[in-house]
């Protein structure tokens, strides 16, 4: 009962959306009812696995402890209304994080044989249908509320970054997991209908990470190699100017971004600023980046956010939580999220965290009981 459910979320959440709704906001609402309805359904499933872990509780009571903390502690305006506001926005990025952690928590101890590729492959057609759609012109279903101008391809994604992430992700998914390898060649088409670049830097990035870890060092230096190219390249390309292509300009407006953002953690470095409660919110001014623009780096943008004490905290979860991982197709499926999270604002997006929370889960099934435990 629990894996139909959650095939059935894992399948809806990425692509849900509401007509004259932004995309993010729709899925979001589904993807905290979703959360509570598979809660309920393991309420009446059998257990299949224990698990613990000390870092996933203290994800949990940091972002807890940091709602009342940026509330009421840190906020410099008195005024009620004004804290009851900022008590609201805060509280709302909390039920993110406990919607994910649950999620995770009930990947790992309820589902049984639940196979990702299915929803995966399933919405990379989905993906392709309107993404040649939209190649074509046309918005087949619904005009995108996004700030995207011009032909721009994006499936069901709402960006064309998000496009490729996601087909790089389920390009190691879908070729370990099913018997006609040729399927592949859907993610692919996808990924070069949205955005190529960052999918290509994604793939080589992730392969030479995956690479080190696997001790295959001739594959490193195969990757390190084309990405040693690209940077040669990039000497050639102009600092970027109003007239540069929208790309482009976004991409070496990177390091303005980040230091930006980093001058925000100096302020407040141990307890962050708080869920959308930054100088500029989830947005921040950039002139090089052409105006507000995301911060396009999730770390920075979880530092920011709740501290570097929570980076911390978060990371030694991943750590506990990837070693000794059995399943290859994931591990790697992972890291590309991993990677690109390094150039590219994707965990603040509902349909490429659902992906990696659920995969990140699956990789806990593989392990057995002992090994599952955090510490």
């Amino acid at each position: 009962m629990f894996d139909k459910g959650l095939y059935l979320f894992s399948f809806i959440c990425p692509i849900f959306f509401i007509p004259g709704w932004e995309t993010n906001m729709a899925q979001g609402i589904f993807f905290v009812f979703g959360v509570f309805g598979l809660l309920a359904l393991s309420f009446m499933c059998k257990r299949q696995r224990e698990y613990k872990n000390i870092y996933l509780s203290l994800i949990v009571l940091w972002s807890l402890m940091g709602v009342f903390i940026h509330s009421f502690v840190m906020s410099d305006n008195k005024s009620f209304i004004s804290k009851f506001i900022n008590f609201s926005l805060m509280s709302e990025g909390f039920i993110f994080v406990l919607c994910g952690a649950i999620l995770f928590y009930l990947v790992v101890s309820y589902s049984k044989n639940f196979k990702i590729v299915y929803p995966v492959l399933a919405i990379c057609v989905l993906n392709l249908f309107f993404a040649l759609g939209q190649r074509m012109g046309y918005d087949l279903i619904w005009q995108h509320t996004q700030l995207v101008t011009g032909r721009t391809i994006y499936g069901m994604m709402g960006t064309q970054s998000q496009l490729a992430l996601f087909s790089a992700m389920s390009i190691p998914i879908i070729w370990a997991s099913t018997n006609i390898k040729s399927l592949i060649i859907i993610p692919i088409i996808n990924l070069c209908l949205g955005n190529i670049i960052t999918g290509v830097i994604t793939l080589i990035s992730a392969i030479f990470v995956y690479s080190l870890l696997k001790k295959r060092f001739k594959i490193a230096e195969l990757m390190f190699l084309f990405g040693l190219t690209g940077l040669l390249l990039r000497k050639f390309i102009p600092y970027p100017t109003p007239a540069t292509p929208d790309i482009l300009r976004h991409s070496l407006a990177r390091l303005d971004l980040w230091w930006l953002t980093f001058k925000e953690i100096i302020i407040h470095p141990f307890l962050g600023w708080g869920f959308s409660n930054s100088i500029t919110g989830n947005f921040i001014y950039c002139k090089t980046a052409g105006g507000l623009s995301f911060r396009h780096n999730d770390f920075l943008n979880i530092t920011k956010d709740l501290g570097i004490p929570f980076l911390v905290i978060g990371l030694l979860f991943l750590w506990s939580a990837l070693k000794n991982a059995k399943k290859d197709y994931l591990l790697l499926s992972i890291i590309i999220t991993g990677v690109t999270c390094f150039y590219q604002t994707n965990l603040y997006f509902v349909r490429i965290a659902v992906l990696a929370i659920i995969i990140l889960g699956l990789i806990q099934t593989n392990k057995g009981v002992k090994d599952a435990r955090g510490f």
